[in-house]
């Protein structure tokens, strides 16, 4: 399913919403909630997750509650199922194939933004939400690039070829150690972002290329020399992310940090 039939899915369930915020059959228009956003996002989407925990009645009511108290937490429960329904189609419309035709995705110059990452996607959209709002673009992202028949490694190329900054996300989703301390494991990040991280220092130079780190990953050693921004849980890496993609050209609007 493409991006765009993905989004008409999700947009019929929000329409199904009257002007007075209800909907005639709730039981089936939740059931249809549910299979939406499983065949758009996946079972291990956040968003798709959050639904399940959308409570249409009080948390608490007695035998001689109101019917008005029923109604309400109703409409409160469609209410935020149409906020996770936009915010679903928010996801896609960010992550959907770059459409070089029309300039979409085109930073300023005509370069693009690589966003390389490993397993933590909620990380990876934040990444790529922060772009999108700092200099107005969608990043690149590799498994949301067309294939073309290419294989892996030709799709990368390509891909990367028009990149002028890339931003490396060093999250902790594999294990590792030395043969010689093998009860010493660590954590890692993926060896395709090892990889990737090495081609564009290679492709681009250090100042081009931004380093986030998790909190207690092993790094290689020969990035000892490399100024990373450590990910904190707070968003203080945004800032300085910011600074760096001004520092390499890519035009940012700074404002976009304090909405």
């Amino acid at each position: 399913m493409d991006h765009k039939r993905k989004i008409a899915t999700i947009q019929k369930q929000i329409d199904a919403v009257d002007s007075d915020g209800d909907i005639a059959d709730l039981e089936y228009w939740r059931a249809q909630n549910d299979v939406a956003l499983r065949t758009t996002l996946g079972v291990d989407n956040p968003t798709y997750k959050k639904l399940a925990d959308v409570s249409f009645t009080p948390l608490a009511f007695f035998s001689d509650s109101p019917d008005s108290v029923f109604d309400s937490a109703r409409r409160s429960g469609i209410k935020q199922t149409v906020a996770l329904m936009k915010a679903a189609i928010g996801e896609i419309e960010l992550l959907a194939p770059a459409e070089t035709a029309q300039g979409e995705t085109a930073a300023p110059g005509g370069t693009r933004v690589f966003i390389v990452h490993g397993h933590d996607d909620v990380r990876k959209l934040e990444v790529a939400t922060l772009v999108r709002d700092l200099a107005g673009v969608k990043p690149t992202i590799l498994s949301e690039y067309p294939n073309q028949g290419d294989t892996i490694i030709e799709k990368f190329e390509r891909a990367a070829a028009e990149a002028a900054f890339a931003i490396i996300i060093a999250s902790s989703d594999d294990l590792g150690t030395a043969k010689s301390t093998p009860d010493e494991l660590a954590p890692r990040p993926r060896q395709n972002v090892i990889f990737e991280l090495g081609f564009f220092i290679g492709k681009l130079g250090r100042s081009r290329v931004a380093l986030l780190v998790e909190s207690g990953i092993e790094r290689p050693s020969d990035t000892d020399g490399i100024v990373y921004i450590p990910l904190d849980p707070n968003g203080a890496w945004k800032l300085p992310l910011a600074k760096e993609l001004n520092r390499a050209g890519v035009a940012t609007d700074i404002r976009a940090l304090l909405d």
